[in-house]
């Protein structure tokens, strides 16, 4: 972003879903919904890294299946 490093954005909410039978939750119980307080972060990155990105937060997140958007950013110059 210009001259800043290190950029990011998070913000807090309920998060929602239901482990099915096949999966093996780290929070929940299969055909149960359940509602937890979740943080959701926004990180800009080069798109040479964002593979090596994607993977060290899939290493840590602890959900089998942590949600990634991937939005491409243009310059205004661009348009």
């Amino acid at each position: 972003m210009g001259d800043y490093r290190y950029c990011s954005f998070s913000i807090t909410g309920k998060g929602r879903f239901m482990p099915t039978e096949q999966a093996d939750p780290h929070i929940g119980e299969a055909n149960k919904l359940e509602v937890v307080e979740e943080e959701q972060i926004e990180v800009i990155c080069e798109r040479s890294k964002a593979k090596q990105v994607i993977a060290a937060l899939r290493k840590v997140h602890p959900y089998e299946e942590p949600v990634v958007d991937i939005v491409p950013l243009l310059d205004e110059g661009d348009l």
